[in-house]
């Protein structure tokens, strides 16, 4: 259980206190990130980019609900928004077939 007193300093932007609850929250959100993830590198990126995302968003988290499952419902919605955004650019860049008769392997 997060302490209550915990999210009230890092609404008020105390790096201490942020940095405690990464800690807190890695060891949940972490196994949670390497499930959409090809390699640990990845895995890293997205916990850092949810947990960004954690912290911009607290103002909107209800007590009424535990904070971990919060916490990784935003980590999942932001991995699938990272997701939709690299199929887009996928989608956008087209990838030469061949060059004057040359086929790429």
């Amino acid at each position: 259980m997060i302490d209550p007193a915990l999210l009230q300093r890092c609404k008020k932007k105390d790096q201490k206190a942020q940095s405690e609850l990464y800690r807190l929250c890695y060891s949940s959100l972490m196994p949670v990130c390497m499930r959409y993830a090809h390699s640990q590198d990845d895995a890293h990126v997205y916990l850092n980019q949810g947990f960004f995302k954690i912290l911009t968003q607290l103002n909107k988290y209800r007590s009424s609900v535990p904070f971990l499952a919060w916490a990784k419902r935003v980590m999942i919605n932001t991995i699938l928004d990272e997701f939709r955004k690299n199929k887009r650019y996928r989608q956008q860049v087209k990838l030469p077939r061949g060059i004057d008769g040359l086929h790429f392997a």
